[in-house]
């Protein structure tokens, strides 16, 4: 659904630290939505003409569809997500503005005159589109059919292919677009800009409330041969959230490795940024659940009463299916965003838990309950945690969704300082007592903090190889050089063989001081000693939505007054849209109670 960062275009971590591959390869294979908690802390077919003689309307009955990718991407247009196609030189980030709905002051500026913006319908002739078709027939601008509100693009195309005189066995082959562009030129030749597909059960008039081009251009409905308009080469999903997600990005360095940067993000603004995704996300598991729960008890109630699902109510449960797939996407999606960007922002941070002496600092380690009290050392990323889960206080985010993101961020701690660990053993010595116990001081500081706010059991759970690590580095050199092989691996069942030889391998035991033949690995072990040391990044764990727990309940009254209020001038908003787009003696009368 969103397209995913390239590679080229992401940050060049080192490959043992910075799992790339983790949030920028298709997550969806780690994505699952399973029935257990994670670890605590109406189709009317329009046949309307350009003749106000056929003027009926009939009802089509369908069938709800069966394929999920099919209706995900049908209702995945409405939110301009479809196939969406640019021509000539766009660049993405034009293209992007060309849809935006915001208008700043220098856009009104030369502004287009507002009956040039909709070239398909007029506010004198409410009703009337015209769907131009150039390509069809030439010397033939345009034709124009009846269309309400409820009319959909597949009825719509139907109709005016019939007046461009198009065999009904040709139909199939050509598809509604909606087309940005501009007058160009002394004798205001129109120039496609932008082209996206129409879903065949998109209401073209809604779409025209929806959403309005951005100022200096033009949206046109066009009817174009499906296969001429999939040849043409895609542009870049545009998105509310991929547009917030690149302008956090932009203010990331390319390369955090690069000391002579100076401009990575401090944790205050990377959650501030964040804020908006994290909502997006909170009131989508919200809205998922709304969904699903509504589904449920409408289909009780039908099995119950024995009777046929009305063609309309059938149309309304298709919709909420594609709306649920939508829903599990946007979540899943500003899931990984945010753990991205924040695990990004812990790089810069974990290495100072393998370095700092705790010792030396004048912060007393007595005295470390306040963040401000802890040592240097583990300060900066014990805030990095703090600030996350002040975000996740201030977006309501679903408690368990809040445990996962920790869980995330736990897993890269880990693996990020395992791996750093292993990477020191190579250089100067490192693998010594002295040094371990300034990182297991550093790690219970961390740890015990941790638990202090409710996440230590999440802790100490994704913290395990690492404290394993450390717990056999802690050991005094003359009670470890008594241990043999078969003891270590009984004791350290975490670390694999090739790990604890390289542990072994690389521990100081003074100059010109052997290893013990004892830590020598058995034949039968020797050629695992050859494997990867490093810990994996894509191990992580998946993604499980919720299935209890959420703040909105469906099944009990409304008790705010507050929020019904909203709700009503919601309901009434979206009426309205809907009553504007009708002539006047069609339209209803619509009431909605007062809350007070």
């Amino acid at each position: 659904m969103f397209h995913e960062e390239k590679k080229e275009g992401s940050p060049r971590f080192g490959k043992l630290h910075f799992p790339v591959g983790l949030w920028i390869n298709s997550p969806k294979k780690h994505f699952a939505k399973l029935g257990r908690r994670w670890p605590s802390v109406g189709s009317i077919k329009s046949t309307s003409s350009d003749t106000a003689s056929r003027s009926n309307e009939t009802v089509e009955l369908r069938q709800p569809t069966k394929n999920k990718n099919n209706r995900h991407k049908r209702l995945s247009n409405i939110f301009h997500r479809g196939t969406i196609l640019m021509t000539g030189s766009i660049s993405a980030g034009s293209a992007a503005g060309r849809w935006a709905s915001e208008k700043k002051l220098s856009d009104i500026i030369d502004s287009v005159p507002e009956d040039l913006v909709e070239l398909s319908s007029q506010k004198n002739l409410p009703g009337i589109l015209k769907i131009f078709g150039d390509d069809i027939s030439s010397g033939t601008n345009y034709k124009s059919v009846l269309a309400t509100p409820r009319s959909m693009a597949r009825e719509l195309v139907k109709e005016a292919l019939e007046r461009y005189a198009v065999a009904d066995s040709d139909i199939e082959t050509f598809v509604l677009c909606d087309v940005v562009g501009r007058f160009v030129g002394h004798e205001g030749e129109w120039k496609m800009e932008y082209l996206r597909i129409v879903g065949d059960h998109e209401r073209p008039l809604v779409l025209q409330e929806m959403w309005k081009p951005k100022v200096g251009f033009s949206r046109r409905f066009e009817i174009r041969r499906k296969q001429e308009v999939e040849n043409i080469p895609p542009a870049e999903d545009i998105e509310t959230a991929e547009e917030k997600i690149k302008e956090i990005g932009d203010k990331q360095p390319e390369n955090q490795q690069d000391k002579n940067l100076g401009t990575t993000l401090g944790i205050e603004e990377v959650a501030s940024d964040l804020q908006p995704l994290m909502l997006w996300m909170a009131n989508s598991m919200e809205l998922l659940n709304f969904v699903q729960r509504k589904i449920l008890d409408m289909e009780k109630e039908w099995e119950s009463e024995g009777t046929s699902q009305d063609a309309l109510l059938s149309s309304d449960l298709e919709a909420c299916e594609e709306s649920m797939a939508l829903l599990d996407e946007v979540i899943m999606y500003t899931f990984q965003q945010c753990v991205y960007y924040l695990t990004k922002t812990l790089y810069a941070a974990l290495p100072a838990l393998l370095e700092s002496n705790p010792f030396t600092d004048p912060s007393s380690l007595s005295d470390v309950g306040e963040l401000n009290n802890m040592p240097e050392g583990t300060r900066g990323t014990l805030a990095i945690y703090q600030a996350t889960l002040d975000l996740t206080r201030e977006c309501e985010l679903h408690p368990d969704l809040v445990s996962q993101t920790f869980g995330y961020l736990f897993f890269f701690s880990n693996a990020s300082l395992f791996n750093t660990l292993m990477e020191k053993g190579n250089g100067e010595p490192f693998y010594q007592w002295s040094k371990a116990v300034q990182i297991r001081t550093n790690l219970d500081l961390v740890l015990d903090w941790l638990q202090g706010i409710g996440l230590g059991d999440i802790a100490s759970e994704f913290f395990k190889k690492l404290s394993t690590t450390v717990n056999l580095l802690c050991i005094p050199k003359t009670s470890l050089l008594k241990l043999s092989w078969s003891s270590l691996r009984s004791e350290y069942p975490a670390l694999s063989s090739a790990q604890l030889n390289h542990l072994l391998r690389n521990y100081h035991l003074g100059v010109g001081r052997s290893h013990p033949a004892a830590w020598d690995p058995p034949e039968e072990e020797k050629d695992e000693i050859t494997n990867n040391i490093f810990e994996s990044f894509t191990d992580h764990p998946p993604l499980i939505l919720p299935c209890d727990n959420f703040r909105m309940q469906i099944s009990q009254p409304m008790s705010n007054d507050a929020f019904h209020k909203q709700l009503c001038q919601l309901r009434r908003f979206v009426w309205d849209l809907e009553q504007k787009s009708l002539p006047a003696n069609q339209r209803s009368l619509y009431r909605v109670e007062n809350s007070q």
